[in-house]
């Protein structure tokens, strides 16, 4: 609780209560402290905290114009032949709108953990295709750096006039940061 509360933005009720300096009033502690503690005793507590990408929305955000397709069926397992395998992926993007801004994005970390990058490749039906990259954080899952390219990548697009109203479609290689975007939780 003391690190989600350390990632949110400043001015976040949660960030603020946890940064609270509140007087001891009974034999047992609260959250704060125990965290805190916890960090102390782990000696973490000047690791820096990453912000979160960003906040889950709340249940009554429509976001019925949001569309995850996250099962490409048995022809696109790993038992399956590269040939078939690749294939199935293929007539999905087939099915998607050509006239659209499209996002292809990826993320890695050294060792799995630390110092996490994404990168996304732009494209758009007026416009040359342009690339970007992300730093993720120093402790981070690839997870984590993918969702951070797509996320750069979004807030890109959102700057490209001659892109409003266009559909965007973006493909990602982690199916965990797939998951964790359609259960609504980004961390």
């Amino acid at each position: 609780m003391v690190g989600l509360a350390a990632s949110l933005p400043e001015g976040d009720p949660l960030r603020s209560v946890g940064e609270a300096v509140v007087p001891r009033r009974l034999k047992t502690t609260g959250w704060r402290e125990v965290g805190a503690a916890a960090l102390a005793a782990a000696d973490a507590r000047d690791i820096p905290v990453e912000a979160r990408l960003h906040h889950t929305l709340p249940p009554w955000a429509d976001n019925s114009t949001v569309h995850f397709h996250l099962d490409l069926g048995p022809r696109a397992r790993r038992a399956a032949p590269e040939d078939v395998r690749r294939a199935a992926p293929e007539e999905r993007i087939r099915e998607l709108p050509e006239e659209a801004v499209w996002i292809w994005s990826d993320g890695s970390t050294e060792d799995g953990v630390a110092n996490g990058g994404g990168g996304a490749l732009i494209r758009t039906p007026t416009e040359d295709d342009w690339e970007l990259r992300v730093p993720a954080g120093r402790l981070c899952s690839s997870t984590r750096a993918e969702l951070a390219a797509l996320l750069a990548a979004l807030e890109a697009v959102a700057e490209l006039p001659r892109s409003a109203g266009l559909p965007v479609v973006a493909c990602l290689d982690s199916r965990a940061a797939l998951l964790t975007l359609a259960a609504g939780r980004v961390y």
